[in-house]
C-alpha cells in the first residue's frame, strides 16, 4: 500500500491542529473517498499510518497527528543505588521509583523541596503491604524515611528536608514503565498521582496543576485510555474526567 492509497498529505491536512483524533473522524474520512471500504481495510490502513510515523495511538480508538512523544526521565545515581540496593535484598519484590523533580519541567513555580517516592507492591492474597517491609530497612540505610506521610507530618517533618524518601503502597495495576532494568513512573501514573494525592503533591496543587496538566499534554504523548483506568483504580476517575474538561483536554 503506497502513501497515495494512505491519503497521508490529505489526512494530514484535515487533522492538522486537532488534539485529538477518534477512530469514526478516520473512518469517515477514508469512506469519504472510498464508500466500499471494508471496516478491515480501514484498520490496516490505520496500522500502516502508525508505523509510518503520520499518527500515533494515545487510547482505545484515539490518535493523535505525528510520532508518539515518550515521557522519558532521566535514572540518576541515586535512584540507581536506592533501586538496586532493594533489588539486592528483595530481589523478587516489584517496586516503582522516582522523583519529585522530574514534574518541575511541567511548573512555572519551582519547589525548593524535592523527594524520592518509593513503591512496593503488595500481597493482597498474605495482607502483606510490602512498603512497611522496604521503610524499614531503608531506615536502617537512609535518613529522613517517611512511610505513607500525612499532611501532618509532611508539614511538619518532611518539608523540612530536602530530598527525603516517602514509602507508600503501589496502587495495583499502576502503569509504569523500564528504563535501565529500573521500574519508573509513566506520565499518566505522574499526573494522576498527583491530581489523587494532595498531601504528598501539595506543591503542585491549585494553578500549579492545571499548568502541569496542560504541559504534560503539549510536550508528550499521554495516552487517555491509561491515564483514566488507573485513575479508576484510585477511584477518581469520574473527577478525573470532569477536571480535564474544565481544561478543555479531551479524555
Amino acid at each position: 500500500m503506497d502513501n497515495n492509497n494512505l491519503n497521508i498529505n490529505q489526512i494530514n491536512n484535515k487533522f492538522k491542529g486537532k488534539s485529538e483524533i477518534t477512530f469514526d473522524e478516520l473512518k469517515l474520512f477514508f469512506q469519504n473517498s472510498n464508500p466500499e471500504i471494508k471496516q478491515s481495510a480501514i484498520k490496516t490502513r490505520i496500522s500502516r499510518l502508525i508505523n509510518k510515523g503520520t499518527i500515533s495511538r494515545i487510547g482505545r480508538g484515539k490518535y493523535i497527528l505525528g510520532r508518539e512523544k515518550m515521557f522519558t526521565p532521566q535514572i540518576d545515581n541515586k535512584i540507581k543505588t536506592i533501586a538496586n540496593k532493594i533489588k539486592k535484598e528483595y530481589p523478587d519484590l516489584q517496586f516503582c521509583i522516582w522523583h519529585t523533580s522530574w514534574i518541575s519541567q511541567f511548573m512555572v513555580h519551582q519547589p525548593t523541596i524535592h523527594y524520592t517516592i518509593i513503591e512496593p507492591e503488595s500481597d493482597f492474597d498474605q495482607r502483606t503491604l510490602y512498603s512497611e517491609t522496604i521503610f524499614r530497612y531503608l531506615q536502617t540505610n537512609y535518613k529522613n524515611v517517611f512511610h505513607k506521610p500525612d499532611r501532618e507530618t509532611i508539614q511538619n517533618y518532611v518539608s523540612e528536608h530536602n530530598d527525603s524518601i516517602i514509602v507508600l503502597p503501589l496502587v495495583s495495576e499502576a502503569p509504569t514503565q523500564n528504563i535501565t532494568n529500573i521500574t519508573t513512573v509513566t506520565i499518566e501514573k505522574m499526573i494522576v498521582d498527583i491530581f489523587c494525592d494532595e498531601n504528598i503533591f501539595a506543591a503542585q496543587q491549585g494553578n500549579e496543576k492545571a499548568t502541569i496538566f496542560i504541559e504534560a499534554f503539549n510536550k508528550y504523548t499521554v495516552n487517555t485510555s491509561k491515564l483514566l483506568r488507573y485513575a479508576a483504580r484510585r477511584t477518581k476517575r469520574k473527577e478525573l474526567e470532569n477536571y480535564l474538561k474544565s481544561l478543555q483536554i479531551n479524555s
